[in-house]
């Protein structure tokens, strides 16, 4: 068991052991490729989560014959995907000068398109965190909530309060006892919280 917390990524780690290996195992474009794309994808592009370690890992990489376009191409989005998550991303709404909050009500959601929709608004200027509320898809009831952060704010806390978790700057929940209108309720309640105890920005 191998655990380091100020990694960017599982990826990052596997280059470094790869390298630390006495009889270096070969590695094609292929796998060079694919680590790559794992750090683009934990790092958001290298701007989250990112240090001088990162950066030497990816060096290594492209060393190793890694095709940096062909993993950039790979998280291209088609355009029926693109047009949805904007449709989106323009039902947010700032709260109290830092906060974007998207309370999605008309239709259910993949998790994985409500995390790219707060990721995205993270892009909005002076947005310090990021909530997206909606119906999970495939899911009885569920409601679910995506919180991202630039870093500087814990939305760990405020999805603990709601019984989810995650970390630092990215968490979520899922909750089948409340409306998407409830958990917008709970999340500002719970912003106006932190506010007032001043202890949630890092």
């Amino acid at each position: 068991t191998y655990v380091e917390s100020t990694a960017s990524s599982a990826c990052e780690l596997i280059v470094e052991l790869l390298q630390n290996i006495p009889n270096h195992i070969p590695i094609y474009e292929m796998e060079a490729t694919i680590m790559y794309l794992g750090i683009l994808v934990d790092t958001n592009r290298f701007k989250m989560h990112t240090d001088a370690r990162t950066f030497e890992a990816a060096a290594a990489l492209q060393n190793w014959g890694a095709n940096t376009n062909r993993a950039e191409k790979a998280l291209c989005e088609d355009y029926l995907y693109f047009s949805m998550k904007n449709a989106l991303i323009q039902q947010a709404k700032p709260y109290h000068d830092h906060f974007m909050i998207a309370a999605i009500e008309d239709e259910a959601l993949e998790r994985t398109m409500m995390a790219q929709v707060s990721q995205a608004l993270l892009m909005i200027k002076g947005c310090v965190a990021s909530f997206t509320i909606a119906k999970v898809k495939n899911s009885t009831n569920g409601v679910a909530v995506s919180a991202r952060s630039d870093g500087s704010y814990n939305v760990q806390k405020i999805m603990e309060k709601l019984n989810g978790g995650g970390h630092f700057s990215a968490a979520a929940v899922e909750r089948q006892d409340l409306s998407v209108q409830q958990m917008k309720d709970l999340i500002l309640k719970y912003i106006e919280e932190e506010q007032n105890n001043e202890g949630n920005f890092a």
